[in-house]
């Protein structure tokens, strides 16, 4: 840098007012004591330059500042109540307790007797009840119980009813859940008689019992003419109502096997075996099965109205809605909805099928849905409605055959 330059600036008065700090350079002496003059002209960067400059002292704090403008309002805070009370008169803000929560007031309200969860308008949910805690702490204690029972429990008569009675601790006095009224019998755990092993539960539930044991009726008259049977299970309205004398009867069922004098029955639906009196070991089940028999005994018949008009036939066998409506057949086997239906005096007679007829004749074999037998001891398979197979012409020219036996006796059917 030429000094007489620099000096000549200085002269001249002439000073810049900015610089740039990283470009611009400064003038400075770098010590060289090998010179004359002990210094060697360099240069620094203002920016250099400043960085070197120690920190000077610090200044003094300057003047507070101006108030800053006040901020809003916060909210205002809630006043515990207590319990809500349908009696209390609450302005807003005020908190209650009620149901497991906890409710604050948005507009006065009370009294009044709609509590804040049904008040929207008055009320809003400040915190909900909490979840139960695990593992079972203990509960609240439950609402006392009617008049327990205790084991040293005993009758007395009580006008012309029998009460089991109970004691509270400090009397005795009679239990009205427990009543034995010996004339209606809404209650009876001893079947009307010494045998304990009875039971009955109903008006005039085997109201009639003399000697009978292990019998078991519910229901209304159920069993109430059973005076020597044993056995017996009656439950239903008027179920099993007039056996006197017969053992190992099952009626389930409003009137089943109402009429009934016999033994080895069971009746299971509505009218089921409702006018037997004297038929033995027949089945029923399904509204109406047997529902006329009265001296057929064997029978077996399960759904509605099956075997229903058979009075008298033995050892016939219906299974399906109204199958079988034989009245003195027997040995007849009818599975299908109405199979057989036509049927009132066939006998021997094996029907399979969807309204499969065999009419009144016998010893026939019936197959397929609405196949008819024409005649006594055919085997029909088939209708010409609904088809069983495919008939076709062709030759036969097959050593092929199908044994059988017919009627008794083996046979050879050449097959195609």
């Amino acid at each position: 840098m030429d000094i007489l330059n620099f000096i000549s600036w200085i002269k001249g008065k002439r000073v810049i007012k900015t610089v740039n700090p990283k470009s611009t350079l400064l003038a400075v002496g770098l010590k060289d004591n090998r010179r004359s003059d002990g210094y060697l002209a360099g240069a620094i960067t203002v920016a250099d330059f400043a960085a070197q400059m120690p920190a000077g002292p610090q200044g003094p704090t300057g003047a507070t500042g101006l108030q800053g403008v006040a901020g809003p309002v916060g909210p205002a805070g809630l006043n515990w109540q207590g319990a809500w009370s349908a009696l209390g008169t609450y302005v807003i803000d005020d908190a209650v307790g009620f149901g497991g929560a906890s409710w604050f007031c948005i507009n006065a309200v009370g009294p009044s007797v709609t509590t804040p969860d049904l008040d929207p308008i008055n009320w809003a949910l400040l915190a909900s009840q909490g979840s139960p805690g695990v593992n079972g702490g203990t509960g609240p204690q439950g609402i006392a119980g009617p008049n327990l029972v205790t084991t040293g429990t005993t009758l007395a008569n009580i006008g012309s009813a029998i009460q089991v009675l109970y004691s509270n601790g400090v009397t005795v006095e009679g239990d009205p859940r427990f009543i034995y009224d010996e004339t209606l019998s809404y209650f009876n755990h001893s079947g009307k008689t010494t045998d304990t092993t009875n039971t009955a539960m109903g008006t005039f539930a085997l109201s009639n019992n003399v000697t009978g044991n292990h019998n078991t009726t519910v229901g209304y008259a159920a069993g109430n003419v059973i005076q020597l049977g044993n056995d017996n299970t009656a439950v239903g309205y008027q179920s099993l109502s007039n056996t006197s004398t017969g053992n190992n009867n099952t009626a389930i069922g409003s009137n089943a096997l109402l009429f009934n004098t016999s033994s080895n029955n069971t009746a299971v639906g509505s009218g089921t075996l409702v006018t037997n009196t004297t038929g033995s070991n027949n089945t029923a089940m399904g509204s109406g099965a047997l529902g006329n028999n009265s001296t057929g005994f064997s029978n077996t018949a399960i759904g509605y109205s099956a075997l229903s008009i058979n009075t008298a036939g033995i050892n016939n066998t219906a299974i399906g809605y109204n199958a079988l409506q034989s009245t003195t057949g027997l040995g007849n086997t009818a599975i299908g909805t109405s199979a057989a239906s036509a049927n009132t005096s066939g006998f021997l007679n094996t029907i399979v099928g969807l309204s499969a007829q065999t009419g009144n004749f016998n010893g026939s074999v019936i197959l397929g849905a609405n196949a008819v037998a024409t005649g006594n001891n055919q085997f029909v398979v088939g209708s010409t409605g609904t088809n069983a197979g495919i008939v076709t012409l062709g030759a036969n020219t097959s050593t092929k055959v199908w044994e059988v036996v017919i009627n008794g006796v083996a046979q050879k059917v050449l097959l195609v």
